[in-house]
């Protein structure tokens, strides 16, 4: 009886074969030509196509801009609004309410081991089509090392510091960044 089922299921899959080839797809690649029979229309018995004229286009001069007189009166208010504090400050210092003490390291050169930074030079900075304020920025493609910026700073000789989350800090000079990580 077990063998029977086997028996059965083989009998099925191969009496399933009929020895035909399945049809060709139309997404198959063949590399025969096929003769495509049609009728064969005459140009004369076409009739001719429709011509349009083209449109004579009038030129109308621009004349002064309109100017509304807007008054005093602002479309929303935009006055600000002081409110008083509801409370006196309060001056915390470190190591009260909570707030830990600062950690001092003592560091000599000895044990502080610099490496030179990676200099890179800065490739063109990119500008939107539509930017009314001519703004440039760089971004990774142009040298900077991560594009999520944490602060930015100028110091006395001109450069310009970037301070990244997780690549550390980049000097720009406006021409190359160096990475200080």
């Amino acid at each position: 009886m077990k063998y029977l089922f086997y028996i059965l299921s083989l009998l099925v899959f191969l009496g399933c074969d009929s020895g035909k080839k399945a049809p060709k797809s139309s997404h198959s690649f063949s590399t025969q030509k096929e003769a495509i029979e049609g009728i064969r229309i005459p140009l004369e018995s076409q009739p001719a196509p429709h011509t349009f004229p083209r449109p004579v286009m009038k030129v109308k001069k621009a004349g002064p801009p309109e100017t509304i007189p807007f008054g005093d009166k602002l479309p929303l208010d935009i006055s600000p609004v002081i409110q008083p504090l509801k409370s006196e400050p309060t001056r915390v210092r470190a190591g009260e309410q909570n707030l830990a003490e600062p950690v001092i390291l003592n560091l000599t050169p000895d044990s502080v081991r610099a490496v030179l930074p990676e200099v890179i030079w800065a490739k063109d900075p990119l500008m939107r089509s539509e930017n009314p304020f001519s703004f440039s920025f760089y971004a990774r493609p142009h040298g900077l090392p991560h594009d999520d910026i944490n602060s930015v700073i100028f110091d006395q000789k001109g450069y310009l510091w970037i301070s990244t989350y997780g690549a550390g800090l980049v000097r720009f000079d406006g021409n190359y960044f160096s990475h200080y990580t």
